[in-house]
């Protein structure tokens, strides 16, 4: 076995985001399973795992980014990464732009989340493993001088024309799923664990299940200065875990 990369990282904080009563939401409808799968699979890691619901009220999901962001600061540290998994539906508003939706007419503005994410003082990862997903990266901002320490990147399911598949074996989430548990306790040479390289073996996955290419990708939220120094997030498990 080869051993894995030791994380930067002491703690690891992953939020689940999750539309309230998404089980009773039309499409939404019989994700229970694979988030349970994620969360099982980040458990597993040693990450602690939370759910963030989205409110489908619309005055509390007005005060949902600043609520979001207020969580997401007491989490920070220096030495803490904050994974951010969102599952669900999504669309592009007129402008080309990611619109979270629960499938029964509440929306949520990717962009909302985003500006939430860039004041927190620590590297945060968003998984976005809905319809669209690669529209996230559409509306990247330079680097605020304040943030330039902190990566903030997105892995995005499919490229933003495409849409995603749930309650599939061949699906991201089960594709995320196998990733990590396989790479767990059998890590490859040169596999270093960061969003990229997941990417890369959820992809292998995806083809080894469906027949064809996965088209997971990663990019940066935040577009850091090219003179910044620029840190790695690692997913992988400690060493001896």
């Amino acid at each position: 076995m080869v051993p894995p990369r030791r994380s930067p990282y002491h703690r690891v904080e992953a939020g689940v985001f999750v539309w309230e009563r998404h089980d009773q939401q039309g499409q939404a409808r019989g994700t229970n399973q694979e988030l349970s799968m994620v969360r099982g699979a980040f458990h597993d890691y040693g990450y602690g795992v939370r759910s963030i619901p989205i409110p489908v009220n619309a005055r509390s999901r007005s005060q949902f980014p600043v609520a979001l962001q207020n969580k997401l600061v007491n989490l920070a540290s220096a030495s803490t990464l904050i994974i951010l998994y969102y599952q669900g539906n999504a669309g592009l508003d007129r402008h080309g732009h990611l619109v979270l939706s629960n499938g029964n007419g509440q929306r949520m503005h990717w962009s909302d989340v985003v500006n939430a994410i860039i004041p927190v003082r620590c590297d945060v990862l968003a998984i976005l493993n809905c319809h669209h997903a690669g529209a996230a990266v559409r509306s990247c901002v330079r680097s605020r001088p304040n943030y330039e320490g902190h990566d903030k990147q997105v892995m995005m399911a499919v490229p933003a024309n495409m849409r995603t598949h749930w309650n599939s074996g061949a699906g991201f989430a089960a594709c995320l799923e196998q990733a990590l548990r396989d790479r767990r306790r059998n890590w490859e040479n040169n596999f270093k664990g960061t969003p990229g390289h997941w990417a890369q073996a959820i992809n292998r996955t995806i083809g080894m299940k469906s027949g064809s290419a996965g088209q997971v990708s990663v990019d940066h939220l935040i577009r850091p200065p090219t003179q910044a120094a620029q840190r790695p997030i690692v997913l992988g498990p400690k060493t001896g875990c």
